[in-house]
């Protein structure tokens, strides 16, 4: 596969979409936060592949909620400290 990630968000982006129109459908409103991690050659161990896929969690929650965030998000806190500088 030569984009990972980007299938990935993909993926993230049509279940998320899927669950939102359930949720709409049904009688009780829910949504879902998706945190996307691929691995790859610089990605030290699973526990930082896991570590990786929690902080863009919570950083997909702690924007709103329902959405997806992978890398190269602007939501991910290493980018907003960027744009700080």
């Amino acid at each position: 596969m030569p984009y990972p990630h980007a299938m990935g968000r993909l993926l993230g982006e049509n279940l998320r979409q899927t669950i939102k129109a359930a949720s709409e459908a049904g009688a009780f409103p829910y949504s879902v936060s998706i945190g996307v991690a691929t691995c790859s050659r610089a990605t030290p161990s699973l526990a930082e592949l896991f570590a990786m896929a929690d902080r863009r969690l919570y950083a997909a929650k702690g924007a709103g909620r329902d959405r997806v965030v992978g890398e190269g998000s602007d939501l991910l806190p290493e980018a907003r400290e960027a744009r700080r500088a």
